[in-house]
């Protein structure tokens, strides 16, 4: 390590215990391997299907595959949350996988901006937990 590194290390002791200091690493830590199983999920089609999947499997929800109909071929949708392509279903709080150009991505939707913006895995799994409650769905495997 280099003095100024150490030197700013001492500078940190003195305003913090080790374990403070050592709780931030953790949580410095944890959001970079969020961050960057967000990127290996969402790489390829296939590894964000295979999780979209597993993900709407805790509810029992039905995906409705829009690779197979010409109108609706870069997206997958739930059918328990009515979404068929028109604003109404706008209004109420859903998520789908869109599979185009722009590479894998989740669009949610709702009336809370909080749901709009997700950064790691935890966030954007957290807030489709929360689409599905406020949708009135269950988790499977917690009931």
């Amino acid at each position: 390590m280099k003095k100024t590194h150490i030197n700013s290390l001492k500078n940190l002791l003195s305003k913090y215990t080790k374990e403070e200091l050592i709780e931030q690493i953790d949580i410095i830590n944890f959001d970079k391997t969020d961050l960057e199983l967000r990127d290996k999920i969402f790489a390829t089609n296939e590894t964000a299907i295979e999780w979209f999947e597993n993900f709407c499997a805790q509810y029992n929800l039905t995906i409705l595959d829009g690779r197979t109909d010409p109108k609706k071929h870069d997206r997958m949708t739930v059918k328990q949350f009515g979404f068929g392509g028109d604003s109404s279903a706008l209004e109420t709080p859903y998520f789908m996988l869109w599979l185009n150009d722009n590479g894998p991505h989740i669009e949610m939707g709702s009336s809370l901006s909080d749901l709009w913006w997700w950064i790691g895995m935890a966030d954007l799994e957290s807030k489709m937990h929360k689409i599905c409650e406020m949708q009135g769905i269950n988790n499977s495997k917690i009931n």
